[in-house]
């Protein structure tokens, strides 16, 4: 199971990236290019890949390769390499405090044609070397990387000053943009240098904007409650544009034609118009503000009710019996919650923090640890269901039942992600099962005896018997000078013996149901009534008839051609009227046919309906009518045999019965090996 996660961990990586994440990585690999693109126009002095247009500020080698150092940081960040992101930033920010400590101690170090021979800028003060403000976005931008690389444990208070910094930077990135925009040197070059770049400015906003698009796609679009970063962020973001708006466009050198009288009166158009949306900004930025202070107020609230129904579930949970886990596939990391970790005999504080699944699949019984694991492997492969019961071995020795359900997520391209899951101990509801499982089994096995014994009985008893028949036999042929008297006690003893002879017969009868194998085959129901017909012989002012159209089904004919002879024989039998009527009729319903056997003869009370189905049961005295009082059950025990019932409608006094029962189309089968452990 390890060897099928390792292989698939490379995809895992590459599938894994969020909307946020493909949003940095895009902007993170065309700064790089464009820093790439920068440093080949120095190499190969191009200088339109240096500067833009000859007015424009040229993009220095240093900060074209502090960019691509940049670049690749914030790949680090989407792939989370913290180390590739502290070497990047730590790179940076070593080369562009070289630059700051050579503006600070007036000194020359080289560092500005470390790297390259500058051909453009020549007429600056310090030829190649970065402007203040860019040095003071780079030093930003480090920090915020800094910052983003730490674990995501640490990500809230992190994360808020990572975008501090990258909003600062964005801020001085944007007066750059207003001074090329106002044609305002202040703006965009604070020291003796050219100034900050065009690529440099928009390669700074391009990196605050993805950033925080990628913050606002992960932690605002689709969650209910306001991130710790976004009233700073909104905070700085309104400020920084205010006092760059401000500060530009108050300056009379902004533009050159407002000191020109011709244009005084569009200058001060202009001029209120600038402090109109200067004024319309800041109280937009304020509205926001306090906007986004009450939905972090609101949502706080709804964090603590979440917090507290979150509790309550959790509460609810441990006294059901029922336990929670979510396994980090790739990095092979189960976390479980406090009663799952009871369960395994794992430690709370451990099982929070998360342990390998083996961990856990150690604990599980030797006989069902290869069944567990095999079905963890198909779920995961086929990104499906996961529904198993299995012991483990508490701490203490005992085993505990479980019950484990799951569901494997997976990502767009079908790769296994995370596997949520429940676990539930049903230990009691287990044992309940064996026990009764063992109770059935040693009723299964009482049965077998009673009717082993009912087989052996009877057909030992009929051997005496026979010989207490031949006996009565002989004394009755050899005793000619016999009374009348005894000679009706002979005829009662044989009338006596016939009766035990057909009771014996009955108990063979009904002991042999379900011992032999029954034969199959298509039968039609209408040959097998007149085959009863033909057996039975029914008096002449007795008629027994087919009503409807009985169809051909496959079944043990041989078991329901008895069914139908005893009930018939029954009718014809118990029959009291001069004329009378015997009805047989079935239909289909489903895989059963329903059969009714109807008599219009004296019926059966309800108190006696039960009754009439136990042994050597009848509703006359003995020597009243001929039988054992064994047909009905027989019949009883047949239709069971074949997952059916019968019952009997009757409300006696001279109405009739009706005895219904249901047959099976297919014969019944049973699973040897499942009754052998049921």
């Amino acid at each position: 199971m390890n060897d099928t996660l390792q292989t698939s961990s490379l995809a895992y990586e590459v599938h894994r990236f969020s909307t946020a994440d493909w949003i940095v990585a895009g902007t993170a690999l065309f700064i790089i290019f464009n820093g790439l693109s920068v440093c080949i126009g120095w190499w190969a002095r191009i200088p339109i890949l240096v500067q833009l247009y000859p007015d424009d500020a040229p993009t220095h080698f240093n900060t074209a390769l502090s960019f691509v150092l940049l670049g690749i940081g914030e790949l680090g960040i989407v792939l989370r390499r913290r180390g590739v992101v502290i070497a990047m930033a730590a790179t940076v920010t070593c080369l562009v405090s070289a630059e700051l400590a050579e503006y600070a101690f007036h000194m020359r170090l080289g560092i500005d044609t470390l790297f390259a021979v500058p051909f453009v800028g020549l007429d600056a003060a310090y030829p190649g070397r970065m402007s203040g403000n860019t040095i003071a976005c780079l030093l930003l931008i480090c920090g915020g990387q800094f910052c983003m690389s730490k674990p995501d444990r640490d990500a809230g208070a992190a994360t808020t000053a990572a975008v501090v910094m990258k909003t600062l930077a964005g801020g001085i990135a944007f007066i750059a943009l207003l001074g090329y925009v106002v044609e305002l040197k202040n703006a965009y070059g604070w020291t003796d240098s050219v100034g900050m770049s065009i690529r440099s400015w928009v390669g700074f906003l391009l990196l605050i904007i993805a950033r925080i698009a990628a913050l606002w796609q992960r932690d605002i679009r689709d969650k209910p409650n306001l991130p710790n970063w976004f009233l700073p962020f909104l905070t700085i973001a309104v400020v920084t544009i205010s006092i760059g708006l401000i500060w530009v466009f108050s300056s009379p050198v902004a533009r050159p034609f407002m000191l020109d009288p011709r244009y005084s009166a569009l200058a001060h158009r202009i001029s209120a118009t600038i402090i109109l949306s200067v004024g319309t900004l800041i109280i937009l930025g304020t509205i926001s503000v306090l906007a986004a202070r009450h939905k972090a107020m609101t949502a706080r609230v709804g964090e603590q009710k979440l917090s507290s129904v979150q509790a309550q579930l959790e509460s609810t949970l441990e006294a059901s019996s029922v336990g929670t886990w979510t396994w980090d596939i790739a990095s092979d990391r189960l976390i479980a919650d406090e009663f799952t970790a009871r369960m395994f005999s794992i430690a709370a504080s451990a099982a929070a923090e998360g342990l390998p699944a083996a961990a856990y699949l150690q604990v599980v019984h030797e006989e069902d640890r290869t069944d567990v694991a095999d079905a963890l492997e198909r779920a995961i492969q086929l990104c499906g269901a996961y529904d198993i019961e299995y012991r483990v071995r508490r701490s203490d020795g005992a085993f505990r039942w479980l019950q484990a359900r799951g569901r494997v997520e997976s990502d767009g391209a079908g790769h296994a992600t995370y596997f949520h899951g429940a676990v539930i101990d049903i230990t009691d509801r287990k044992l309940s099962e064996l026990s009764l499982r063992d109770n059935n089994q040693q009723l299964k096995r009482s049965n077998r005896d009673l009717e082993d014994f009912a087989y052996i009985a009877s057909h030992d008893l009929k051997t005496p018997l026979n010989g207490i028949k031949s006996a009565a036999l002989w004394l009755e042929e050899d005793l000619h000078d016999l009374s009348d008297e005894s000679r009706k006690v002979l005829g009662l003893m044989r009338s006596r013996i016939s009766r035990m002879e057909r009771l014996l017969d009955d108990l063979l009868t009904y002991s042999r149901v379900g011992r032999t194998e029954t034969a199959t085959s298509d039968t039609k129901l209408t040959d097998i009534f007149a085959s009863i017909i033909e057996v039975l012989n029914p008096p002449a002012h007795i008629q027994v008839r087919v009503e409807g159209d009985l169809s051909v089904i496959a079944t043990a004919s041989a078991q329901l051609e008895q069914v139908l002879r005893n009930l018939i024989n029954n009718a014809i039998k118990h029959h009291d009227k001069q004329n009378g009527e015997v009805v047989l009729s079935g239909k289909r319903v489903g895989d059963f046919v329903e059969f009714v056997v109807r008599d219009d003869g004296p019926g059966i009370l309800p108190q006696f309906h039960d009754k009439i189905f136990q042994l050597f049961q009848t509703l006359k005295r003995r020597d009243e009518v001929e039988g054992s009082g064994m047909g009905l059950a027989i019949v009883k025990k047949l239709v069971e045999q074949q997952n059916g019932c019968i019952t009997v409608h009757s409300q006696g006094n001279g109405t009739g019965a009706e005895f219904r029962f249901q047959w099976p189309t297919r014969p019944s089968t049973y699973d040897a090996e499942e009754l052998a452990h049921a």
